[in-house]
Order: C-alpha cells, then structure tokens, then sequence
C-alpha cells in the first residue's frame, strides 16, 4: 500500500510538470513536446504498475473475503449439526 501511495504520489508530479508545460507560451514548439514527452512516459509506466499493483491487490483481497465465507459456512454448518 505504501507503494502504491508513492507511486501516487510521483504521478501527481509528473502531471503538474506536464500541465505546466503544456501551458506554457512555448507550448506549440518541437523542444516543449520533446520535454513533455519524458515526463508523459514516466506517468505512462506509474499507469500500468498502479494498474497491476491493483490487480494484485484485489486478487488478494477476493481470496481472503472467499476463505472467510467459506469460514462462516463451515462454522454454521458445525453448529447446525451439533443441536439437533
């Protein structure tokens, strides 16, 4: 979690830098784009490891709620059994 709050943090940077860049009075010219376009690639790969970190992390999060419901169903069933 802490990096994926990192890797947030990072993208945030690299968005103003490139907003501040493309409003910038030389926003048209071959050197802003170039410039631009460094900044634009780094927040291209946070994209995809925040996309995977999530993945990830939901799988985890899927199979913990799951052996939880299987939990309950066991201990309901044990219980069930044992008072009639």
């Amino acid at each position: 979690m802490a990096e994926y709050k990192k890797l947030q943090a990072e993208d945030r940077e690299h968005e103003s830098e490139v907003r501040a860049l493309e409003t910038a009075v030389d926003y048209r010219t071959v050197e802003n784009r170039q410039t631009r376009k460094a900044p634009q690639e780094r927040r291209n790969a946070i994209a995809k490891a925040m996309e995977v970190m999530g993945a990830t992390c939901g799988r985890a999060s899927r199979r913990y709620r799951g052996s939880i419901r299987a939990w309950r169903r066991a201990w309901s069933w044990r219980n069930m059994r044992g008072r009639r």
